[in-house]
């Protein structure tokens, strides 16, 4: 499924870290970066897939040295389709050797119904009060408040209204590519609701929880001229992306390394749950 990212979701700057004192190389498939896994990443990865109580489980074993990073890992995804359009993701992972591992699903939102629309005139809001400022690279420089500028998302906003607002931060991305810092960070499992996406003019809603610190969101800045079904071509911010999971570059970050590095004996565990409904009273 090319929407699972693993073993790496987003970019590490120079497609290296150092841990435990050891400094590793990783693949460069995004100039001197590394992105979404490397060229050989999860997305392009065969899985071994079987039926399980209704889920679809989704079984990987990533050998050492796989785009670079150490250890064998071995990953297990397990998506729900509940009654209730819920859609839920819980991944796990364990590894015989210490190993940075951020994983998400990149998937792609447009709630229009209609091939060629864009989400211009969709709503979004995000729980989060400060997100990371990039670089030309595309790599964190600093957290920054989103209070009164075009990343404050905090209550509902219209996307291309803030696409439209002037921010340097949205010339250097083209648009929104950027981590959000969640509030109320919960973890060990407990989800909680952070973002909530509206369509007007269809009524439908999509709300994202998850237990992660972290939520990319991707406006489909470089959707230029993709072939998509039907011999629809998607155009930039035909869909929009809402990735949770660590930080882009958080093995790179001293203060923030250790908790996306997996140790043998420990368990990877994240949930992320999407949901679509029809808003009430539309």
């Amino acid at each position: 499924m090319d929407d699972l990212i693993g073993r790496w979701a987003n970019r590490i700057a120079d497609a290296r870290f150092t841990l435990d004192g050891i400094e590793y190389t990783l693949d460069r498939n995004e100039g001197t970066k590394l992105l979404h896994g490397g060229s050989v990443g999860f997305h392009r990865a065969i899985w071994d897939v079987s039926e399980d109580n209704g889920s679809l489980l989704m079984r990987l074993e990533s050998p050492e040295g796989d785009a670079g990073f150490p250890g064998n890992v071995t990953t297990q995804v397990r998506y729900t389709l509940g009654d209730d359009g819920t859609l839920t993701i819980e991944y796990e992972a364990m590894t015989d050797a210490a190993t940075p591992l951020n994983l998400t699903s990149h998937g792609y939102f447009n709630l229009t119904g209609r091939p060629g629309t864009d989400v211009r005139g969709h709503m979004l809001s995000i729980d989060a009060n400060q997100f990371f400022e990039v670089n030309a690279a595309m790599i964190p420089t600093r957290l920054a408040d989103v209070a009164g500028n075009a990343f404050d998302f905090r209550q509902s906003a219209p996307i291309g209204a803030r696409l439209d607002w002037p921010h340097a931060q949205l010339v250097q991305a083209g648009g929104f590519d950027h981590c959000y810092v969640l509030r109320n960070a919960a973890g060990g499992g407990s989800l909680r609701e952070v973002a909530c996406l509206y369509d007007p003019g269809s009524g439908r809603e999509l709300t994202v929880s998850t237990d992660q610190r972290g939520l990319q969101f991707y406006s489909g800045n470089w959707l230029k001229g993709e072939a998509g079904r039907g011999g629809v071509v998607y155009q930039a911010h035909a869909g929009l992306c809402l990735e949770a999971g660590g930080f882009l570059n958080q093995v790179n970050m001293p203060a923030e390394q250790a908790s996306v590095i997996l140790r043998p004996r420990d368990t990877y565990r994240q949930v992320t749950a999407y949901s679509v409904g029809v808003r009430q009273g539309v």
